[in-house]
């Protein structure tokens, strides 16, 4: 099969807070166009990937996120193929190669390996874990998918990496998946195997032969750079804090020099009877 790489997007997005944007060093791949969708261009120096600079202020920071990741136009339009890439994970398998294991399918992901093998039981799992789902938003998503009779234990898939083939059942099954997205939680891995099953698309995944299509760069990497990035919030803080002339502190330095005009805090005696 012959791939024009100019015509296969390997994209990431960010928004809201700036976070890990990684690629692998020994993956250049330069005739692969790289795009990172993101409304923090002035905070961002990326070494692989081209910022593409605007706003969704309609919604919230991880929904932007997900408009671009699951449902932009403007890539199905320009590009036969697509790549999406969390920004905190490395591409590990060859654009080409990837292309080649999905056959004649338009959706190649990874399956989860793990415990659960089912949307409810990763719904489960994130109403667990406070404050990170709308829990009535959640309840209410998965009594929808049990009235429509989906299943337990259809399979579960992790949506960090995601190619897809440019066809017109894509662009629906995409248009849907966001729908749900959208209307319910932002967690994809839940709404993700409901679409496909609703929409009857072709999904195929990444062969367990230990060499996976991506991979999240080490927890030790990863702490080293977070605590980094602590290290000079605090910094700036620090400096901000020095800078602001109301302080608690520096109010409190110069109500103790009195009222007497040479500011050298003289006090009056105190009265003896």
């Amino acid at each position: 099969m012959s791939i024009d790489p100019s015509k296969v997007l390997i994209y990431t997005a960010m928004f809201g807070r700036e976070d890990l944007l990684w690629w692998n060093p020994n993956m250049p791949i330069p005739e692969y166009p790289k795009m990172c969708y993101t409304d923090l261009a002035n905070k961002l120096v990326p070494d692989h990937y081209t910022l593409r600079s605007f706003k969704l202020d309609q919604y919230d920071p991880r929904r932007r996120n997900r408009r671009v990741k699951i449902y932009w136009l403007d890539i199905f339009r320009k590009y036969d193929y697509s790549i999406y890439l969390d920004c905190r994970c490395e591409l590990r398998r060859h654009p080409e190669e990837l292309i080649s294991l999905m056959g004649k399918s338009d959706i190649l992901v990874e399956s989860l390996e793990a415990e659960r093998d089912c949307l409810y039981q990763e719904a489960e799992e994130a109403l667990g874990r406070h404050g990170h789902v709308d829990r009535d938003k959640m309840r209410k998503q998965i009594g929808h998918y049990r009235r429509e009779g989906y299943p337990e234990h259809n399979g579960l898939y992790v949506c960090y990496f995601i190619l897809r083939r440019h066809t017109e059942q894509m662009r629906q099954f995409s248009k849907k998946w966001w729908g749900e997205v959208r209307d319910y939680t932002c967690r994809d891995q839940v709404s993700f195997p409901y679409v496909v099953w609703k929409t009857g698309i072709s999904v195929v995944t990444v062969p367990k032969d230990g060499h996976t299509a991506y991979r999240v760069p080490t927890d030790a990497k990863q702490r080293a750079i977070r605590q980094a990035e602590e290290s000079a919030e605090r910094l700036r803080q620090a400096r901000r804090y020095e800078r602001t002339p109301s302080s608690p502190e520096r109010r409190v330095g110069r109500a103790s020099l009195g009222n007497h005009p040479s500011g050298r805090g003289r006090r009056k005696p105190a009265r003896t009877s």
